[in-house]
């Protein structure tokens, strides 16, 4: 059954002057869903959501909400509303004042108002603070006041453009969490903003990345950061091992490439636009890459009934603590003297400089992409 699609972007575009800030668009967008735009700045995430907030007009293209276009529609005509990250609070309103705003513009009774205010503030445990000026909060507090503004209106779709870029990094890592389970009580469509890949993966269902005005890849967290389709994924996103590679041949749903003089495995199946001849980049991910003090005897992989791991021998040049492991810079002894990064357990990397070391992965855990 096909799903039903809230909001439409059909191939929107914008530019500013000389700079194209979105080069067209096309996605849908589902009820309930948490979908997040992800990208570095100047990619043209908080555009494409001003556009959708009616914010900014389209130079090509349209917005369907609900299956009709809102183009022509101002801000509050269209069943929308946003969080900004400056917060934009009233500062001479108490905490029910800034959040009852909008129900007062709508000439909402008082009794009505007084219990979607109250009933909103709750939601984001701010209940106790009704009485207090903006000034006398933090800035964790002030957010949720925010979008306890933008809730209380009980719009269907919820904008947020980087709402969390101001907080410090504790008090941001608890608001993804309250954020996102707030979205899941209420069942509300949200729009999310961000260029913090964590943020992104932590909340989303799906995720939008974006680079230069243009969608690199729309997938859920998992499959953006395990199967990235270009180059600029698979290095926007975390940390990765990107070695450029030729593919040599294709056997037994491997993928033999040739990094120099040295042959590297991948899974054809997971390959994206390989071919015999054809350049690329291996993607590796750090925390793949196992790590022996000692020669492992030649491993099979489980996964698809007998294909070989790589195991190539390197030096270990830095061991850098990152908390419960550690990250290892390493050089390969291979004629190419690969640089390679692989994450350890602690114990393991933390007296290994200078040392030589084995690194392996499993064809499974390392992607070709050609772009």
């Amino acid at each position: 059954m096909q799903k039903e699609i809230m909001i439409q972007l059909l191939d929107v575009a914008k530019r500013f002057g000389e700079v194209e800030a979105v080069k067209g668009i096309s996605l849908d967008i589902f009820p309930g869903e948490f979908i997040t735009f992800l990208g570095p700045s100047g990619c043209g995430k908080t555009t494409t959501l001003r556009m959708i907030g009616g914010f900014e007009d389209p130079d090509r293209g349209d917005v369907l909400i609900d299956g009709f276009s809102v183009k022509d529609k101002k801000p509050y005509e269209r069943d929308v509303n946003t969080v900004f990250q400056s917060y934009a609070l009233f500062p001479h309103m108490s905490v029910f004042d800034n959040v009852a705003f909008g129900l007062k513009m709508k000439k909402i009774k008082e009794s009505e108002l007084r219990t979607r205010v109250e009933e909103a503030l709750s939601l984001v445990k701010m209940e106790h603070y009704a009485n207090r000026l903006p000034k006398q909060l933090s800035g964790g507090e002030q957010q949720r006041v925010a979008v306890a503004r933008a809730i209380v209106n009980n719009p269907r779709v919820l904008l947020l453009d980087e709402p969390l870029g101001a907080l410090d990094l504790k008090l941001r890592k608890q608001m993804q969490v309250e954020l996102k389970h707030l979205q899941k009580k209420l069942k509300m469509t949200f729009i999310y903003v961000t260029h913090d890949q964590e943020e992104a993966l932590v909340m989303s269902d799906r995720v939008v990345v974006m680079n230069k005005g243009q969608v690199e890849q729309i997938d859920s967290p998992t499959d953006v950061y395990r199967y990235p389709k270009s180059r600029f994924v698979a290095d926007f996103i975390g940390e990765t091992n990107l070695l450029k590679c030729t593919v040599g041949e294709e056997k037994n749903g491997l993928l033999f490439l040739r990094h120099g003089q040295t042959v590297l495995q991948a899974s054809a199946e997971l390959a994206v636009g390989a071919a015999v001849g054809r350049e690329g980049f291996l993607s590796i991910r750090p925390e793949e890459i196992k790590v022996y003090e000692t020669s492992p005897a030649s491993q099979k992989s489980k996964a698809d009934g007998g294909s070989a791991d790589t195991i190539i021998p390197a030096s270990v040049e830095e061991v850098i603590f990152i908390g419960s492991t550690a990250k290892l810079i390493t050089r390969t002894k291979t004629p190419e003297a690969i640089v390679l990064i692989a994450h350890s357990p602690l114990a393991a990397g933390s007296a290994l400089v200078g040392k030589t070391v084995f690194l392996s992965w499993s064809p499974e855990q390392a992607i070709f992409i050609t772009e």
